[in-house]
């Protein structure tokens, strides 16, 4: 790979990765059906009667993210997290759909990425707390997906992608889960899919994404939304 196609692919690793962090869509029944779900959850501000037990901390959720024995080799933990990087949207209102865990405060919050830059590829898991819950979050970002396939992401150096999302299935974990595939080209003609994932667990939200340029990889997000959901049902 030359050096010029290296420098563009590591900047729309950076971006994809942080944009994803940012996204959700419509899953679980909805995945398949496209249309909101009858659950509690879409139905509701919070997922469950609100719990008098003591919200997870930061320091309780970063436990239940993967350690780096817990990826493949290859990936590297990348600093920042998987955080939002300030990116803009075209139409605007599609900023919803790249913000989903956003639109609600959060208690406390852990984040981690991965990435094998070589390969361009791609790896982050980000775990929420809500006093309140996750809430109706996911269904209403499911509204956004359905009017946001396709729309275009600008970052805050400048970096556009071109970005397509496409509702995608995903194992019945937690209390429901949103899930799609996102496919975004950059200036640079390059391409990176992602499988992206979010799930909620009591009083946890839980985003989860892998991919890169060979793209989306729907097993690994799976793994890690499992293991970390598991760790979360204790303390969630």
């Amino acid at each position: 790979m030359n050096r010029g196609r290296s420098l563009a692919l590591a900047a729309l690793v950076a971006a994809t990765l942080a944009l994803a962090a940012c996204s959700t869509g419509t899953g679980g029944d909805r995945a398949a059906t496209g249309t909101p779900s009858a659950s509690p959850m879409a139905a509701s501000p919070t997922s469950a009667s609100p719990s008098t037990a003591p919200l997870p901390s930061s320091k309780q959720l970063a436990a239940a993210l993967p350690a780096h024995g817990d990826v493949p080799s290859g990936y590297t933990k990348q600093d920042g997290g998987v955080s939002d990087s300030g990116t803009t949207t075209k139409p605007a209102g599609c900023a919803t759909a790249t913000n989903a865990m956003g639109q609600v405060d959060h208690a406390a919050q852990a984040e981690v990425a991965y990435a094998d830059t070589d390969k361009g590829l791609l790896y982050g898991v980000g775990v929420y707390a809500f006093r309140e819950g996750p809430g109706n979050l996911l269904d209403q970002a499911g509204t956004a997906l359905r009017k946001c396939a396709r729309y275009t992401a600008t970052d805050p150096d400048g970096t556009t992608s071109t970005v397509t999302l496409e509702k995608a299935s995903f194992p019945k974990l937690g209390d429901d889960r949103v899930a799609f595939q996102r496919e975004a080209k950059g200036d640079a003609g390059i391409t990176l899919g992602m499988t992206v994932a979010y799930l909620s667990v009591g009083h946890c939200g839980v985003f989860v994404a892998a991919g890169g340029v060979s793209g989306a990889n729907s097993a690994l997000a799976q793994q890690a939304a499992r293991a970390t959901v598991d760790k979360l049902h204790k303390i969630c």
